[in-house]
């Protein structure tokens, strides 16, 4: 969309038969923002120990310079845009002028703060003071005997000051002031010096005179009843408003928490009618004043000017919280649109308060620091014109914007101590110069001056310059001769105005007399609102045969930059004029981008508008930016860098040297603000994994977790939901989440370390033979503890951090939990492994053997050392490997005792028993046997019982007879089984051959103990 702003006018000659030109404000608007500001302090019943503190605040940002000439003391600050900087000057600055300058508009406010008895008040700029006051106060005769009079105090701005002061009670006298000088008047005795006159005398037409004027008490009760000791009395402080600013229309609201206030009105003119809702109440004469009670909001009107203030009454007067001071109240017709203010932090004061008046219809658009607060207002009873709204605030920097204008005090109430102020005010009256008769060459024309909505303003000693030609002139009305070759007229006006107005006195303005048409430009697809520069009386007609004053004509879109467009005027009438001129078309276009792509995250993401290429038009170009809605705007042309905390739109406004402007406007949303919570905790080290769940708010899955810790660890730093272990008695738990959209939040957590009762208890190896022992020596020295064994039928003690192990020879697995104190715990677990020693066996086990034999035992052990006992061979070491006997005893026992490297240890033990065979048990041959080769039964033997006996000859045939084997002699062996030492191995013992598979016949004599036995049978041999 292209923003289409009216710029361009037409130069025209025009006769005029009467004109007006509105000039900027002669008397400059009286408020409460400025850069120059001269002001003291009062005394307060505490001024050695009272503190002088200044508060200024900024809507852009100043630096600044703050001093008091008379001490030599200065001080230079630094105040932020919305923002505020307080300064404590010295004590003794009570009587002395502090001067404050800045670089940019700034607004000051003067506290005079000790507990229970503070006061503040607005400082009004140097353009805002004026010549003639009448003094505001309030006197209690219950407090004179202490010595806490009414005083007054004016600070000089200009050398050579002539000042009267008037008091009601005493004739007037005179002083002079200096710059930086101020005249402390105190009242004698109880007086009041409410009605007090003071004027400057010797302002001049060129020159300007204003002074500041101050008035209160040192301390003062304020009720009903005067004169009658009410508790208690607090330092009253207050800047007089120039009698130049005041009005006739009044609301004053009550102040909040408070049963009823007090209001006065003071009059400068006589016969001044004072009017409260809708009655008249008093008529004053200069320098008398109407007081009364209010509980609601109240209206106030006056036949002329009048300055009203608003009093807090002392806590013991309407008995609730609070103490006295007042605000001088504005006139309705000094409301502002924009005002910033402070409400003042300090420990006596803990209510905060502002009182805000706005025109009914304008309740829709009124915001406190961003915010809309339509929803405080409600109509004052007695004129539903007008609308208040009653706010309790905390203390900080605000700004108030009304787009209809706001009256704004702001108070503070705390138990014994109060104090208020005025935000801010303004006036604008303005000065209409006349003229009469046609701007056309040759001519005489008469000029004067007419003040607008300037209350008891009135212009005096006017002085005219025309500066074209030089010429000077005084009076009310003036006449100037237009010289023929006059193209413009620079006019000055110098005066002083009357009741007290002063500040910038000097006006210019500028006329211009008929002269040609310049070329000039047209943008395209704006409505022109064409128009001579001094606006003459027709018949004119334009050349669309149109003689509306003025044209309001579309630039067609279409055109291009270069195109022209011819325009002619005539005035067929007046001097006999025509004008013709041409207008170039401009039309530029723009291409940019925007990174990141919104939407943008709350407060994070900064945004950036690149301008890509501008074409059309004729350079160069100019961009510039402006912001709607909650964010920041940072102009780096032509890039713009936004830092956006709400949805708010981006208007790119660019043109070229025409002055031709068009208009982009970017809507970016925000994402609302992702937040994560998560809480502090506390677990014991080491023995608790707490599980770590962060609450989030808003944000776009999915998210990404990135977590870290110090005096902990994290056992998964990626997880949403991870597991926290203590590591120490204090640590810090760290988590960044980023959302689908980059959004990021962060938190930090504290926790607290418990100490655990740390131990360990390792896997243990025992012998079969022996018992375990197990001793938990907690780490953290945090006893009685609750001690648990697991199982408890393994352990002699289920409950004591001591116990023998029970392992019945079995492999054990154990768990042991330990309590402190903190309720922490700790449980470890290990087995308990039996170790049975080496292998140890003899071979053979028990046996029985025949008497005589020859038997070897063997030691078969892994041992790594090992020993015999028993009925050992005299030859045979107990340590011997094996060792051979015969068995000549009835039985014999043997022990082996075997030890492993740790001392474990096995033990086996064999019994051989003897038996003695009878030669009733004949030999033994096998009846088949299998001499093919297979080393299994490949030799026929011939097996006794009687390891003595004795084969004497053993013969074998074939069935038919012929012998094939023979052997004699034959003894038998000396170890189980006995067998001879001689077999036959299947093959014809003469020849060798082998023999076939076949029945063979075996003859056998053998002698058995002396007794010789025979012996015949059969063997089959098989291949």
């Amino acid at each position: 969309m292209r923003f289409h702003q009216v710029l361009y006018r037409i130069p025209s000659g025009l006769w005029l038969v009467a004109c007006t030109i509105t000039i900027l404000p002669t008397i400059r608007a009286q408020m409460t923002l400025g850069t120059d500001f001269w002001f003291t302090f009062l005394d307060n019943y505490q001024n050695t120990s009272a503190q002088k503190r200044v508060y200024i605040s900024s809507i852009n940002g100043a630096t600044g310079t703050i001093s008091i000439p008379a001490l030599a003391w200065t001080q230079n600050f630094t105040v932020p845009a919305m923002g505020n900087v307080l300064i404590t000057v010295p004590n003794s600055a009570v009587g002395k002028a502090i001067h404050v300058t800045a670089s940019d508009t700034i607004a000051v406010w003067a506290l005079h703060f000790y507990p229970y008895t503070s006061d503040a008040t607005v400082v009004l700029p140097v353009e805002a003071l004026g010549t003639e006051y009448v003094v505001l106060t309030f006197s209690d005769q219950s407090w004179v005997s202490n010595n806490y009079p009414n005083q007054i105090a004016i600070v000089g701005i200009a050398n050579n000051t002539q000042v009267t002061i008037d008091p009601p009670f005493a004739p007037p006298f005179n002083i002079t002031l200096n710059q930086g000088q101020v005249y402390m008047y105190t009242a004698p005795g109880s007086q009041d010096l409410t009605g007090t006159i003071i004027r400057v005398t010797n302002a001049q037409p060129t020159t300007c005179k204003p002074i500041a004027v101050f008035a209160g008490a040192r301390c003062t009760s304020i009720c009903t009843s005067v004169g009658t000791f009410t508790c208690c009395c607090d330092h009253i402080f207050e800047q007089m408003h120039p009698v130049s600013s005041w009005g006739t229309q009044f609301v004053v609201v009550p102040f909040m928490s408070r049963n009823f206030d007090i209001v006065r009105v003071v009059a400068y003119f006589n016969n001044t009618q004072v009017t409260v809702n809708g009655a008249v109440v008093a008529t004053l004469n200069q320098g008398q004043y109407w007081q009364g009670t209010i509980n609601t909001p109240t209206v106030i009107t006056t036949s002329q000017p009048a300055s009203v203030a608003q009093y807090s009454v002392s806590g013991n007067c309407d008995f609730t919280t609070g103490d006295p001071f007042y605000i001088i109240i504005p006139p309705l017709e000094q409301r502002l649109n924009r005002i910033i203010f402070d409400a003042f932090p300090f420990n006596v004061i803990n209510n905060y308060y502002v009182n805000i008046v706005v025109p009914t219809n304008g309740v829709n658009n009124v915001w406190l620091n961003g915010n809309n607060i339509s929803g405080s207002f409600a109509p004052v009873p007695s004129n539903p014109a007008w609308s208040y709204a009653q706010i309790n605030i905390a203390s900080g920097t605000y700004v108030l914007q009304a787009d209809s204008g706001a009256i704004t005090t702001i108070y503070g109430f705390g138990s014994w101590d109060s104090y208020g102020y005025l935000a801010g005010s303004a006036v604008e009256p303005w000065v209409e110069i006349v003229y009469d008769t046609p701007l056309c060459p040759g001519d005489t024309v008469a000029f004067w001056f007419i003040v607008h909505n300037a209350g008891p303003i009135s212009v005096n000693s006017p002085m005219w310059v025309f500066n074209t030609t030089g010429d000077t002139a005084s009076g009310d009305t003036v006449y100037f001769y237009v010289p023929a070759t006059a193209d413009t007229i620079t006019l000055t006006l110098y005066y002083v105005a009357g009741s007290g107005a002063c500040g910038a006195i000097q006006q210019t303005f500028t006329m211009t007399v008929p002269r040609r048409l310049q070329p000039t430009f047209a943008c395209a697809g704006d409505t022109l609102t064409l128009y001579p520069d001094t606006l003459m009386p027709g018949p004119y007609i334009w050349w669309t045969g149109d003689s509306a004053s003025p044209l309001e004509w579309l630039v067609p879109d279409t055109l291009s930059t270069g195109d022209t467009l011819w325009i002619t005027l005539y005035y067929p009438e007046v001097c006999n004029f025509t004008d013709t001129s041409y207008l170039l078309v401009s039309n530029v276009n723009i291409q940019h981008t925007v990174e990141p792509l919104p939407p943008l995250c709350y407060l994070q993401d900064t945004l950036t508008i690149q301008v890509d290429s501008l074409w059309g038009g004729y350079p160069p170009y100019s961009v510039s930016y402006t912001l709607t809605g909650n964010g920041s705007l940072v102009i780096d042309s032509p890039n713009a860098h936004v830092w956006g905390a709400d949805t708010f739109q981006v208007i790119l406004f660019y043109g070229d040297s025409t002055g031709c402007r068009w208009r982009d406007t970017l809507t970016i949303p925000v994402l609302p603000e992702f937040r994560i919570a998560l809480p502090d905790t506390w677990l014991c080290q080491y023995a608790d994994t707490i599980l770590l769940s962060p609450a989030l708010t808003n944000g776009y899955t999915p998210f990404t977790y990135t977590w870290w810790v110090q005096g902990g660890t994290i056992l998964c730093d990626t997880c949403a939901t991870p597991k926290l272990v203590a590591t120490a008695s204090q640590g810090t738990i760290f988590v960044e989440v980023i959302d689908s959209f980059g959004c990021i939040a962060r938190d930090t957590a504290t926790f607290e370390g418990k100490p655990s009762p740390l131990f360990d208890l390792p896997d243990t190896i025992v012998c079969w033979h022996d018992d375990g022992l197990a001793i938990i020596n907690p780490s953290d020295n945090n006893s009685p503890y609750q001690v648990t064994w697991q199982p408890a039928s393994a352990v002699t003690c289920d409950t004591c951090l001591s116990t023998t192990l029970v392992h019945g020879g079995t492999d054990q697995f154990y768990r042991v939990t330990v309590t402190n104190t903190w309720g922490c715990s700790w449980t470890d677990t290990f087995w308990l492994w039996v170790d049975w020693g080496p292998t140890v066996q003899i071979y053979p086990g028990d046996t029985v053997v025949l008497w005589g034999a020859q038997l070897t035992i063997y030691a078969l052990t892994d041992a790594t050392f090992f020993l015999w006992t028993g009925d050992l061979p005299n030859n045979v070491s107990n340590q011997a490997d094996s060792f051979t006997l015969e068995a000549r005893a009835p039985q014999f026992q043997f022990i082996l005792q075997g030890w492993n490297e740790r001392g474990c240890y096995w033990i086996d033990t064999t019994t051989i028993l003897t038996v003695e065979a009878t030669c009733d048990e004949q030999p033994f041959i096998p009846n088949a046997f299998t001499p093919n080769g297979d080393g299994i039964n490949d030799i026929l033997y011939i097996y006794t019982r009687v390891p003595d006996a004795r084969i004497d000859r053993w013969e074998i045939y074939t069935r038919w007879g012929e012998l094939v084997f023979s052997a004699s002699d034959l003894r038998f062996t000396k170890s189980f089984p006995f067998q001879t030492t001689i077999g036959w191995d299947g093959t014809h013992q003469q020849t060798g051959a082998l023999l076939r598979s076949d029945v063979y016949v075996y003859y056998l004599e053998y002698t058995c103990k002396g007794q010789r036995q025979f012996l015949r049978g059969d063997v089959t041999l098989i291949r």
